[in-house]
C-alpha cells in the first residue's frame, strides 16, 4: 500500500483522505456559519437594531471586503438617513463594488448618493447609472421605473446615450410589464416639461404587444 511520509510520520491514503473530508466540513461549517452572521446584520441594520453610521465605520476600517453585502446594506440604510450620511454612504459602495461589480442595485444606489451630494446629474452619477444598466439592462420593475424617473428629473444633463438605454429598458416595461399606467402617467408629465418622451420611445425597436394592435394575446 502506498504511504505518505511527513515529518517523519507515516500517513496512508485513507487517512490523508479522512483528513481532506473533515477539512472540508469545517470549511462549510463555518462557511454556513459566516454566512448566517451576515443575514443578520443586515436583518438588524434593516429593522434598527444595529446603528447604520457606527457599522459603516467598523467596515471601513477593515482592510478588506469580506461581505460585500453588509457593507451595500449598510450604505443602503445610510442612504435614508439624511444628507450628512451620504459620503459615508458613497465610501462603503466605492469599495464594495470593487468586489461585487455585478450588483446592479447598489450601482443604482451609488447614482442616486452621487446626484444628491453633487447637488446636479455629474459624470460620477451618469457612470454609475450606465453600471448598473450595463450589469442588468432589464431588471424588476421597481428598478426599471425608478431609472426612468431619475433620468427624466435630471434630463438636461443626461447624456444622449444614456436616455436611449434607460427608455429601452423603460420599454421593457410597456411590452412585457404590461406596465400601461405607470408609462402614461410619466408620458403626460414629461410632455408637460417639455420632454420629447413619444419621439424616444420611437428610437426604441421592441416588439409589439398583440393587444395592442387587436390582436389576441394567445
Amino acid at each position: 500500500m502506498a504511504i505518505i511520509s511527513i515529518k517523519n510520520r507515516v500517513v496512508t491514503p485513507k487517512f490523508a483522505s479522512a483528513i481532506l473530508v473533515i477539512t472540508a466540513l469545517i470549511l462549510a461549517v463555518w462557511l454556513g456559519f459566516s454566512t448566517l452572521r451576515s443575514e443578520n446584520r443586515v436583518s438588524a441594520l434593516e429593522d434598527g437594531r444595529l446603528d447604520p453610521a457606527e457599522f459603516a465605520r467598523h467596515l471601513l476600517s477593515q482592510p478588506t471586503v469580506r461581505r460585500p453585502e453588509q457593507w451595500a446594506a449598510t450604505a443602503r440604510r445610510l442612504s435614508t438617513e439624511g444628507p450628512d450620511e451620504i459620503a459615508l454612504a458613497i465610501s462603503l459602495l466605492d469599495r464594495a463594488l470593487i468586489k461585487s461589480e455585478s450588483d446592479y442595485q447598489s450601482w443604482a444606489v451609488l447614482a442616486y448618493l452621487h446626484r444628491q451630494a453633487d447637488g446636479l446629474y455629474s459624470e460620477p452619477v451618469d457612470f454609475a447609472l450606465r453600471k448598473s444598466i450595463s450589469a442588468c439592462p432589464y431588471c424588476s420593475k421597481s428598478l426599471l421605473r425608478w431609472r426612468l424617473t431619475f433620468i427624466l428629473d435630471n434630463w438636461p444633463r443626461v447624456p444622449e446615450e444614456t436616455r436611449i438605454l434607460v427608455f429601452s429598458g423603460a420599454d421593457f416595461l410597456r411590452w412585457w410589464h404590461l406596465d400601461y399606467e405607470y408609462l402614461d402617467e410619466v408620458r403626460s408629465d414629461a410632455i408637460a416639461r417639455g420632454i420629447p418622451f413619444d419621439e424616444y420611445r420611437r428610437k426604441i425597436d421592441t416588439p409589439v404587444r398583440p393587444n395592442e394592435i387587436g390582436l389576441d394575446r394567445d
